[in-house]
């Protein structure tokens, strides 16, 4: 039972920083960024999809998403949207897991929470190296 319920948390963890690296790479693809690499946590296989190589990991870990320097060449609202794209997936994800509370029970309170704590680690300063908004100020600082 309480296996059952560690792993039934860690796949919808697994799934809500998935969905929150997809949403920055349909954001490069949008504003025409080269995306040469989608990662979910460390390497344990990796797959290439056209020039992209997605690569997956079932340990519980942070994703993480590589582009090439065409950013430079895109102008600030490109790259916010870009880097911001993920938090809004995940405060869209966390809104639907807290109205779905009656209904959903603990699922919903563990994708509330889950993506809460997503939320803060991307747009909290300094809370993560290599976070969503430390990318962002070095970006708007040049």
């Amino acid at each position: 039972m309480i296996l059952n319920h560690i792993l039934e948390i860690y796949m919808i963890y697994y799934v809500s920083v998935t969905l929150h690296e997809l949403a920055h790479f349909w954001v490069a693809k949008a504003i025409g960024l080269n995306v040469k690499k989608i990662q979910i946590g460390d390497d344990l296989f990796s797959i290439k999809i056209g020039k992209c190589s997605l690569s997956i990991n079932c340990m519980y870990g942070s994703g993480v998403m590589f582009e090439n320097r065409e950013m430079i060449k895109k102008n600030r609202l490109q790259m916010s949207s870009f880097f911001l794209a993920g938090a809004v997936v995940n405060l869209i994800i966390m809104l639907s897991g807290h109205f779905l509370k009656d209904s959903g029970g603990f699922y919903a309170d563990v994708i509330f929470w889950e993506n809460l704590y997503l939320l803060a680690g991307s747009l909290i300063p300094f809370m993560a190296k290599g976070n969503d908004m430390n990318k962002l100020m070095k970006y708007w600082r040049g």
